[in-house]
C-alpha cells in the first residue's frame, strides 16, 4: 500500500494544468521536526529508565511521537490530516492535504504563481494551528519561493538540483528534480577499487532508486546478470571472475551517464489547449525479462502532439521456462496492473486507452472467454478483462515497440534507445497511420481437455432406497431365489452391463475391463460369477463360483451392514471371510473397511482416550555419564510392623531412594518419621553411594526438617570458621 501511495503521488506531482503566462510551479514543502511535532498520549510511547544514581527504575513516557515505531507513519499522516479537517479550511484544502501529502512531504502543482501561493498559504495556515510548521518550500518558479519566503522570513538560496533521496533534509521521494529545467532525472553513486561479490553487486544494483521506472532497460540487464551468477553456483560472498568483472566494469562506467538522462516532469502542459489525451501501454516478452512502459499522448487543438513517459515497470522472467505466449500474457497482466493504478492516479481525464501487444496469441487469449483455459491462463486473463476492455487491445509490430529495449538494450554510449525516452515515432503520427489490427482468430493453445461421459438411462430405473433388507430376511435372500435372483441381476446389469453383453455375444471383454483378471462367466441362473481354476473340486457351485457385486452399490453396501452387524461387529478379515461365502465382492476388503469405519459401534470401541503430552525432562535427568545415584530421589512408605522380641511390635519405614539417570533403586530401614531418624538413614545412603549431587523429594515434614538442620549446621560451621579466623589475622599483625 506504502508503494501504491508513492507511484500516486508522483503521478500527482507530474500532474501540471496548463499555465498562464509560462508559469510551472511546483511546491516542495517539508514539516518542521516531523513525527516530534506530533503530541502522543498513548501508553503504548512508555519505557523504562535506570537512574544511574539510584536504584530505583523510573517509568518514563514520551510527549511526542517516536521515531522508528512501527505505528508513527500511519499516525502521523492521520493525524495531518484530521488537524486539516479541524482547521475549518474548506473541504478543497483538506483533500489537498490528503492527496498530496505523504507523511511530512506536500507536492503540489498550481496554474499560477497566486493561485500556487494562496494554496501554500491556506494549508500551512491549517497545520501551523496544530503546531506542524513547513520547513522550506521548493519550487522552479522564482516568485513563488521569494513570496513563501517572504513571508516565512529570511532564507537561504537554494541550489540547482535537489538529490531526493535518503540523505539531507530536502526530499521529494526519491526522485532528482532539476527546478530550473523542471526535469527528472537520477544521482548515482558508483563503487571505487571494491571487489565484486554478488552480494555487493545487488547491494549497488539496488541502490539504483527508480520509482517510475525510466532507468529499466539499464537496470534489468545487471538484475539479469545477477541471477545468472546465481544460477552458476555463485556463493554470496565469492568474488565474480575476470569476464564478468569485466561486464560490471562496463555497466557501472555507463551507470555514470544516468546523470545525463532526464525527462519533463509537466505532463499537461498548456491544459487548455489539449484537445484529448491518451494512455498508451507497451509490452513486450522475451526470454530473459519481460517490461511494460506507459506514455501519455495530448493531442492539442492546434494539430501538435505531445508524447511524455509515465511510467515502466519490468520483471525478470521466473527460472521456470515457460512458453513466450505465457510470457506475453504476464506482460499484458502487468501493463493492465500498471494502467489502471496511473488512471486512478491522474486527475486530468483520459479520453482512451491503447493497449500494444506484439503477441498475436494473447490478444486472441483476452478476446475469448477466460474459463475454457487451464488455470494459468485462465486467471490472468480473468483479471485483464476485468480492468481493461478487449477493444483496447492492438497489434503492434515489434520493431515499432518501445517495450522491446528493455531486455536487448545493450551497454553502449546511449544508456538506453532514444525511442524508450521520448516516446516511439507511431505515436506522433495520425491516428490513420497506426499499425492495423489483426483479425481475431481463436487461440487452441493452453485450452482445458474436455472429458465426453456417455450416459445410458436405464428403461425402468429402480430405487435402492426402497429395498428392505435386514437380519430377519437376511438367510432367505443369500439363497438367491425368486425375488432375491432379479435384483442381484438387476445390481450386475447396472454394474458391469458391458461385460455382460460381450459373455452374452461369445465376445471376449473389453481390455479397460477390471473384471478381466477374475475370468467371469455366465451361470446357468444368468448371474455373472467369478471364474478360476477350481472347477473340479468337490466344494458347491456356489462356492466355486461365488456371484460378483460391485464395491460401490447400494446393495452391496446393505449386504455388508447386515452381515457385519449380525457378525456382532467382528474385524475386517473376518467379515470378508464371511462375505466370501456367498458373494465375491469387487475389492471387498475396501467395502468391509469402510463399513466398520462408519459404523456407530465400531467408532466408539475403537475410540481412544486423549493423553497429555508430556513436557522435556529436567537436565539432571538426562546426565548420562554420571555415577548412579549422583542425582538422588528419595521418599518413605510403610509403615512396616516388625518383631524385635517375643509380644513386641513396632512400626519400621522404609525409605525408597531412587538414581534419576540409571532408575538404580536403594531401601534404608527408618525407625520414625522424624528429621533425625531421616538424618541417619541419609548417613548410611551416603557412607555406600558417596555425596550425590542433587537430592529430590516432596515436602514431607522430616525431610524439610533434615534440610532446615543441615543448612543451619553449615551456616553456623561458617561463622565459627570467621570468628576463628579473626583473632588469627590480629595475632598475625
Amino acid at each position: 500500500m506504502a508503494q501504491q501511495r508513492l507511484r500516486g503521488l508522483l503521478k500527482r506531482f507530474d500532474r501540471d494544468p496548463a499555465f498562464e503566462t509560462d508559469y510551472r510551479v511546483a511546491m516542495k514543502k517539508t514539516i518542521d521536526k516531523g513525527y516530534a511535532s506530533i503530541h502522543s498520549e498513548e501508553e503504548a510511547a512508555c519505557f523504562l529508565w535506570q537512574d544511574p544514581a539510584a536504584s530505583k527504575t523510573l517509568v518514563c513516557r514520551m510527549n511526542r511521537l517516536p521515531f522508528g515505531a512501527t505505528c508513527s507513519p500511519f499516525i502521523a499522516i492521520h493525524t495531518t490530516r484530521w488537524a486539516a479537517m479541524d482547521a475549518e479550511v474548506g473541504e478543497e484544502i483538506a483533500n489537498a492535504v490528503k492527496t498530496k501529502m505523504y507523511v511530512d512531504d506536500y507536492l503540489g502543482s498550481a496554474t499560477t504563481v497566486d493561485e500556487a501561493v494562496k494554496e501554500a498559504a491556506t494549508v500551512r495556515k491549517a497545520l501551523a494551528a496544530a503546531d506542524l510548521h513547513f520547513q522550506k518550500w521548493i519550487s522552479n518558479s522564482v516568485d513563488f519561493v521569494r513570496e513563501m519566503h517572504g513571508r516565512d522570513g529570511p532564507s537561504v538560496c537554494p541550489p540547482s538540483d535537489l538529490q531526493l533521496a535518503d540523505s539531507g533534509s530536502e526530499k521529494v521521494l526519491g526522485v532528482v528534480w532539476n527546478f530550473r529545467d523542471d526535469t527528472l532525472g537520477f544521482r548515482v553513486n558508483c563503487p571505487q577499487d571494491e571487489e565484486y561479490t554478488r552480494i555487493s553487486l545487488t547491494s549497488k544494483v539496488a541502490s539504483v532508486f527508480d520509482p517510475l521506472g525510466i532507468a529499466a532497460p539499464f537496470v534489468v540487464k545487471a538484475k539479469i546478470r545477477l541471477q545468472e551468477l546465481g544460477i552458476k553456483g555463485l556463493n554470496w560472498s565469492d568474488p565474480v571472475d575476470e569476464n564478468d568483472r569485466a561486464w560490471w566494469d562496463s555497466w557501472f562506467t555507463s551507470l555514470r551517464e544516468l546523470v545525463r538522462v532526464s525527462i519533463p516532469r509537466c505532463l499537461f502542459s498548456e491544459q487548455s489547449e489539449i484537445g484529448n489525451s491518451q494512455l498508451h501501454v507497451f509490452g513486450d516478452a522475451p526470454e530473459e525479462a519481460y517490461a511494460a512502459v506507459v506514455y501519455l499522448r495530448n493531442a492539442y487543438r492546434s494539430g501538435s502532439v505531445q508524447v511524455r513517459m509515465v511510467k515502466a515497470s519490468s520483471k525478470l522472467a521466473p527460472k521456470k521456462t515457460l512458453s513466450v505466449p505465457m510470457l506475453e500474457l504476464n506482460v499484458a497482466l502487468l501493463s493492465s496492473r500498471i494502467a489502471a493504478a496511473i488512471h486512478s492516479s491522474l486527475t486530468h481525464p483520459i479520453q482512451r486507452r491503447f493497449f500494444w501487444t506484439d503477441s498475436s496469441t494473447v490478444r486472441n487469449w483476452i478476446r475469448a472467454t477466460a474459463s475454457f483455459y487451464q488455470v494459468f491462463v485462465s486467471n490472468r486473463i480473468g483479471e485483464i478483462q476485468t480492468l481493461t476492455e478487449t477493444e483496447e487491445w492492438r497489434f503492434v509490430p515489434g520493431r515499432q515497440n518501445p517495450a522491446d529495449a528493455t531486455p536487448r538494450c545493450s551497454i553502449g554510449d546511449r544508456v538506453f534507445p532514444k525511442s524508450w525516452q521520448d516516446g516511439p515515432e507511431v505515436l506522433f503520427k495520425a491516428e490513420s497511420e497506426w499499425p492495423q489490427d489483426l483479425p481475431w482468430m481463436a487461440a487452441t493453445l493452453e485450452l482445458k481437455h474436455i472429458k465426453q461421459y456417455h450416459v445410458r438411462a436405464a428403461s425402468d430405473p429402480f430405487d435402492w432406497s426402497e429395498f428392505q433388507l435386514d437380519k430377519t430376511n437376511l438367510s432367505s435372500f443369500l439363497k438367491l431365489e425368486g425375488d432375491a435372483l432379479e435384483l442381484v441381476k438387476r445390481c450386475q446389469m447396472e454394474a458391469f452391463f458391458d461385460e455382460i453383453q460381450s459373455l452374452q455375444r461369445g465376445k471376449p471383454l473389453p481390455s479397460a475391463s477390471h473384471l478381466l483378471s477374475l475370468s467371469p462367466t455366465i451361470g446357468e441362473d444368468g448371474l455373472l460369477r467369478l471364474g478360476g481354476r477350481i472347477e473340479r473340486s468337490k466344494l458347491p457351485y456356489d462356492n466355486r463360483h461365488p456371484p460378483l457385486l460391485p464395491n460401490k452399490h447400494p446393495l452391496t453396501e446393505k449386504i455388508v451392514k447386515i452381515v457385519h452387524e449380525e457378525m456382532h461387529h467382528a474385524g475386517t478379515d473376518y467379515l470378508f471371510a464371511k462375505l466370501c461365502q456367498h458373494f465375491w465382492i469387487i475389492r471387498g476388503r475396501e467395502v468391509a473397511k469402510k463399513i466398520r469405519r462408519l459404523c456407530p459401534s465400531c467408532i466408539r470401541e475403537r475410540a481412544v482416550p486423549a493423553a497429555q503430552m508430556m513436557g522435556d525432562l529436567p537436565a539432571f535427568r538426562l546426565n548420562s555419564f554420571s555415577p548412579p545415584f549422583t542425582h538422588t530421589a528419595v521418599d518413605y512408605f510403610g509403615p512396616l510392623k516388625t518383631s524385635p522380641g517375643r509380644n513386641r511390635v513396632l512400626k519400621r519405614y522404609g525409605a525408597l531412594f531412587t538414581c534419576l539417570v540409571t532408575r538404580a533403586v536403594h531401601l534404608e530401614l527408618a525407625e520414625s518419621l522424624s528429621s533425625e531418624d531421616f538424618l541417619l538413614v541419609f548417613r548410611r545412603f551416603i557412607g555406600l553411594f558417596g555425596k550425590p549431587a542433587s537430592v529430590h523429594s516432596d515436602n514431607g515434614t522430616n525431610f524439610v526438617g533434615a534440610e532446615r538442620e543441615l543448612n543451619d549446621l553449615v551456616q553456623n560451621r561458617r561463622n565459627f570458621s570467621r570468628a576463628v579466623k579473626s583473632p588469627l589475622n590480629k595475632v598475625g599483625d
